[in-house]
């Protein structure tokens, strides 16, 4: 039996669970290979309530939460961001997916395919054609889960980690292709 989910946009009343959600599963995706300072610095300067708030507000962003019938807070969240794009990607009009995280417990579970199927349709429904990310170089199942999504590697661009620059591949594909149904797994 598979479970119920549903996905919809992230409203101001949301905020305090996706400060939450983001600090939690960011720490459970990176926090095993580095630094837990690096992890601590990330998540405050990145996920504190006023970054999100502000986030959330802005018209370039476009937050999905994802709910499961036996949660009733988000499970997973996807960011994607309306702007340039790396220089690297080649994709016509791209829209960038900026995070795709889910809480640990929701891993493996089938909802990061759900999750990704409805970034593609989003950014299908806003008029883009390719779509776009950054994957940290060490995060292989990630990687992996992206490559089963028709996504090819294009580049790398560096990714400041706390203290740590790191590098991040970049990865594309076209919004229109077929939909697939694999597990997943928090990633960047």
């Amino acid at each position: 039996m598979s479970l119920k989910s549903f996905i919809r946009p992230a409203k101001e009343k949301d905020i305090a669970n996706l400060v939450q959600l983001s600090s939690s599963s960011f720490r459970n995706a990176f926090e095993a290979s580095n630094t837990k300072s690096d992890v601590d610095l990330y998540i405050e300067t990145n996920f504190s309530y006023a970054q999100l708030q502000s986030q959330v507000l802005d018209r370039n962003n476009v937050f999905l939460l994802l709910f499961t019938e036996d949660q009733a807070s988000p499970v997973g969240y996807a960011k994607l961001r309306m702007g340039p794009a790396e220089a690297c990607v080649s994709g016509e009009n791209p829209i960038e997916i900026e995070r795709l995280y889910l809480d640990a417990p929701a891993i493996g579970k089938g909802l990061g395919s759900v999750l990704m199927q409805a970034c593609l349709e989003a950014a299908e429904g806003m008029g883009y054609q390719s779509v776009w990310l950054g994957v940290w170089e060490h995060n292989d199942r990630a990687i992996a889960f992206y490559k089963r999504w028709e996504f090819e590697l294009v580049g790398t661009h560096p990714f400041q980690q706390g203290t740590e620059t790191q590098t991040d591949f970049v990865m594309q594909r076209a919004v229109a292709h077929r939909e697939l149904a694999e597990p997943s797994d928090s990633t960047r």
